[in-house]
């Protein structure tokens, strides 16, 4: 079920679509799905719909109404309503905002295990690389140190998914 959720969260699918789809009765998806991410379905939905449009506030220049539209809202009123009460910020504020909090949006995600996808090694030319930067207490050892050789402009990039089609990218420059 959640993954019909997943792939159909922009489409304006509500319990009564779900219900459809699995042949379960809408008391027994409630059930199941709250014990399995702890919140109403309908909720879930919605928090998946904000994230998603999120991402696209922060990653893309479309309007906020397109934007509204894509991941399943009926009006940008709507949106924007439901946006502000679940970050915090207008859709504007929160395009407009320096820093790129994503804890209001995740906090959701507490029963759901973050996967991380592939690890790629990449040789960059000597241009600048932009982003931000992150630091861990644990070390990340090389699989072989033989194929790294002395090359400075060495980059490790990591795709970790929080859930599908929000990935966090992190660089790593040896």
């Amino acid at each position: 079920m959640l993954y019909y959720i997943e792939d159909n969260f922009v489409s304006g699918i509500d319990i009564d679509d779900i219900s459809r789809f699995s042949g379960y009765s809408r008391r027994h998806i409630q059930s199941v799905l709250k014990q399995r991410i702890n919140m109403p379905v309908g909720l879930y939905i919605r928090k998946r719909r904000v994230t998603k449009a999120a991402n696209l506030l922060r990653l893309t220049y479309m309007d906020i109404i397109d934007i509204s539209v894509r991941v399943g809202f009926d009006s940008q009123q709507s949106f924007c309503r439901e946006f502000k009460k679940l970050t915090g910020y207008t859709p504007t504020e929160y395009r407009k905002n320096s820093s790129w909090d994503l804890a209001p949006l995740l906090s959701f995600v507490q029963r759901c295990d973050v996967v991380v996808i592939e690890l790629q090694l990449r040789t960059l030319s000597a241009d600048i690389v932009h982003g931000f930067q992150y630091n861990y207490d644990t070390p990340i050892p090389p699989a072989s140190d033989s194929h790294l050789g002395n090359d400075s402009n060495l980059l490790i990039v990591f795709y970790v998914q929080i859930m599908p089609d929000d990935f966090v990218m992190q660089l790593h420059r040896f």
